[in-house]
């Protein structure tokens, strides 16, 4: 009596030497080529854009801190300062992106403890009026849950300048903290979108194209960042 030796590869049946279809081997390496095109892909068509969202969100609810901590610490007025370009040819650079912590000294002045830039490919959203109306595009209305205008409500234009001797053309608009480490205005929200270069645009240089994948912080009165981490929470 003989026995024929049949495998099963692939759902085709074969027998002997007769082997049709692919190995489990085989597939299992098509499956891992297919996983690593898929995150090749979305790290580059929203993965990494998400990423550098996320990142940023965490690079201002840190530095709010930051500030915070400091006007506790010093038992003087700190603010988190946020770069609005210039009035004649904003830094694309700094633009909407470049953050400087200070602390007010003795003699009233303010001195820079720190100067961070978020990550390429995100800004913060200004307070309404600040720098031009055609920073936001897109087919999507520039409105938060409740209709309101998507902005960076905490913040608060900073009259002056020189404000930042390393920029001194430069504006700015900003947060400011009290010696208790509350904040001086109300609070409110200070939104991050994602943006790309518009270098035909000497006066905005960068556009935001997409309302649907802001994130933000929300401070309280009392000067504590909480993460906003969509559209639908904002």
């Amino acid at each position: 009596m003989s026995f024929a030796l049949t495998t099963l590869v692939c759902g085709v049946r074969a027998s002997g030497r007769d082997v049709v279809g692919f190995s489990l081997l085989e597939m299992l390496m098509v499956i891992a080529l297919i996983a690593a095109l898929c995150i090749a892909y979305l790290n580059g068509f929203g993965g990494g854009q998400a990423a550098a969202l996320q990142s940023a969100q965490a690079i201002l609810a840190e530095l709010i801190l930051e500030a915070r901590g400091k006007a506790l610490a010093t038992g003087h007025e700190t603010r988190l300062l946020l770069n609005c370009g210039s009035a004649g040819n904003p830094t694309p650079a700094r633009f909407l992106r470049c953050l400087v912590v200070q602390e007010q000294v003795d003699d009233g002045s303010w001195k820079s403890a720190a100067t961070v830039t978020l990550p390429r490919g995100t800004v913060i959203l200004p307070p309404n009026g600040v720098v031009s109306a055609t920073l936001l595009v897109g087919k999507d209305p520039w409105v938060d849950t409740n209709g309101q205008a998507l902005e960076s409500t905490a913040l608060l234009p900073v009259a002056g300048t020189g404000l930042v001797p390393a920029f001194p053309d430069e504006l700015w608009c900003g947060l400011t903290f009290d010696p208790e480490g509350s904040v001086v205005s109300a609070g409110g929200n200070i939104i991050v979108a994602s943006c790309r270069p518009e270098p035909g645009d000497s006066s905005c240089p960068l556009r935001c194209a997409s309302a649907r994948g802001v994130r933000g912080v929300l401070v309280s009165r009392y000067g504590i960042p909480v993460s906003l981490n969509g559209w639908g929470e904002i």
